[in-house]
This record gives structure tokens, sequence and C-alpha cells, in this order.
């Protein structure tokens, strides 16, 4: 398109259109003087920016959806880069499997985990961390969850859904694990055993190199059906198309892909 992209053109479409729908008006009501017609159309931009602004999300916002679906589409095409992990608990009971990397400190995996509350997929998750403290709470849900994967969705939930407790103090104690370790249904008293296990530490410097091996680096990423990578946390009519296109191409991978 002689180097404009598809978005400059719808752009540019966006503008014209509702510049035209001013002259219209205009027209109709006899003021357009051709003399102080670009001050006409000037000061219709300028009476509507946040029309004008809509339109150019819009344009803008459907182009990015568009081309994601077209990537995911390429990967899905693709051999599997992840397999299932026997060791890892999947919750959920529909859907293809999602392998989450996530964080407890993270803001976005906290917008991620309210945003797609009810999606139909199966969710295993792996940690991504920063901080001790960070390390120190993803080893608790590890553990825990290793020994009651019920008890574990619960603790792992509690924490991501907490505003007002948990990341207030300078670091994720163990007095506050413990606490929201009993919310959880899990007994308090057996996590300071799970935090001094070093298996536990051991599993999540596996996890980090995983993360190098695919390529990511940051929280929340999510691997759709051991194929399909979704990186950040896209609008969840989007993310509901990458669960959909998973469970209809699904992979021959045992433990993977939908139903």
């Amino acid at each position: 398109m002689n180097g404009f992209s598809r978005f400059t053109i719808l752009t540019f479409a966006a503008a014209l259109t509702f510049t035209l729908a001013g002259f219209v008006c205009l027209q109709k009501d006899g003021l357009l003087n051709p003399e102080k017609s670009d001050m006409d159309i000037m000061r219709i931009i300028r009476a509507h920016p946040a029309e004008l602004l809509s339109v150019v999300r819009d344009a803008a916002e459907n182009e990015r959806a568009e081309a994601m679906t077209a990537d995911w589409k390429r990967q899905l095409a693709a051999k599997p880069v992840l397999g299932p992990d026997p060791a890892r608990a999947v919750h959920g009971t529909e859907g293809p499997v999602v392998t989450v990397f996530t964080d407890f400190d993270c803001s976005w995996c906290r917008r991620a985990h309210a945003l797609y509350k009810g999606l139909a997929w199966r969710v295993t998750r792996r940690f991504l961390c920063v901080s001790p403290e960070d390390r120190k709470a993803a080893a608790a849900a590890l553990g825990i969850e290793a020994a009651d994967p019920a008890a574990g969705a619960r603790f792992h939930d509690l924490l991501m859904e907490d505003t007002e407790r948990a990341w207030k103090e300078p670091a994720m104690t163990e007095r506050v694990l413990a606490e929201f370790a009993a919310k959880a249904g899990f007994p308090k008293e057996k996590l300071a055993s799970i935090l001094k296990d070093p298996r536990w530490q051991d599993t999540l410097r596996e996890d980090a190199g995983l993360a190098r091996r695919l390529h990511l680096n940051a929280t929340p990423s999510f691997v759709i059906d051991g194929r399909l990578t979704v990186r950040g946390a896209p609008p969840r009519r989007l993310m509901a198309e990458a669960l959909s296109l998973a469970s209809t191409t699904h992979s021959s991978v045992p433990g993977q892909g939908g139903h």
C-alpha cells in the first residue's frame, strides 16, 4: 500500500468521514463559506475531539486484534513448544490446558486473574518471580498445591484477589502467608516446613529457565495448548477467541488441548 499502514488509512478515512459529515451539516444550514472552508473543517474537528479519537482508537484496536488472531493461527499450526507436566496440578474441567506464568506481586497478573474468571480453560501454574518476597509466596503456593490441590487453588486466589492486606507490608512474611494458608483451609503449622524445603526454590528456578527458553520475560504470560503464546493481558474477548481457536485445532500431545 505504498508504505501506508492499514491503521494510517483507517485513521485518514475516519477523519475524512467525520469532516464530510460536518460539511453536510454546514451545507444543510446554508453556512458553508468556500473562502473559510479550511477554518470550518478545523472548527468541526476541534469541537468533537473525543468522537474523532474514539473512531481512531477503535480502528487501532481492531487492527491489533486482527494481527493477534493471525499470529495465533500461525502458532497453532506449528508443533507444541511446551508439553504437559504431570507434577503440576491442573485446575478446571473443560477447555484447553493453559500454562500461566504469573507472579503474586504483579498488578497485571491480578488484573488478568479477575478479567479471565469463568473462561473455559484448564489452568496449570508456573511462577516467574523477581524479589525474594515473591519467591517466598510462590514457594508456599507450590508446596500447598502439591499437598492439597484444592487448598492450593484457594490460596492462589486469595493472594491474587487481596488488595488490602497481602502486599501492604514491606515483605510477604511467613506469618502473613500462614494467615492466608489457614483461610484456604491448609494447616498453617505445615507452612514452615514447606518454606524450608529447597525443592520449591529449585522448581522456581526451573520455571525461570523454561520461561527463558520460551522467550517469556514478563508476567502474565500464557501458553495455550502447548503451542499458542499470549503475552500480557489482552481483552477478555480476545483471550476467549484464543481459547476457542486452540480448542478447535487442539494438538495431539497427551494432556494438552481440548477434550
